[in-house]
């Protein structure tokens, strides 16, 4: 690859006039920082959009097979916006063993300490089932997984979303 790139660098300087040739090799290589954005709070607006969206794609996807089902996801739809945020030091497998499962995956895979991710859950006087989003760096942006919101099978991992 290196010397492809090469000779292209020599056929584009051959072909080219005498200025711009000079213009080229005098160029100054700056390097480019990409930034992450801060860590979402559990509450984000932009945050909360993207999950709506994927929702609501979600829905579409499987609409609901009775009245009660029909009743549940509309509730959900109106009422999935009341996020509190969870300590990470101290959540244990007794309050959800496969967020606890998760939690401990992320950080070890990833390299991550308890400070570079969120946890937050549906709000203790929801009428929601508890559900779990875990925030966490991943490449130039932050991985969001919904963890409990759908039943989970090897063949059917949870929802996430991109917020960068």
């Amino acid at each position: 690859m290196l010397k492809f790139s090469a000779a292209l660098l020599m056929t584009i300087l051959s072909i080219g006039s005498a200025e711009a040739k000079e213009d080229l090799l005098s160029a100054e290589v700056k390097p480019v920082e990409i930034v992450r954005p801060s860590l979402p709070e559990c509450n984000d607006e932009k945050l909360q959009r993207l999950l709506d969206d994927k929702i609501a794609e979600y829905y579409r996807k499987t609409p609901p097979e009775s009245l009660i089902e029909k009743r549940m996801q509309h509730l959900i739809l109106r009422n999935f916006h009341n996020f509190e945020t969870v300590d990470t030091v101290d959540f244990s497998p007794d309050a959800d063993r496969r967020v606890a499962n998760r939690l401990i995956t992320v950080k070890i895979n990833n390299g991550l300490n308890d400070d570079e991710v969120r946890l937050c859950r549906t709000q203790s006087d929801s009428k929601l089932p508890i559900v779990y989003l875990l925030i966490y760096p991943e490449n130039f942006a932050y991985m969001v997984e919904v963890i409990n919101f759908i039943n989970y099978s090897p063949s059917h991992k949870d929802f996430f979303v991109i917020y960068d």
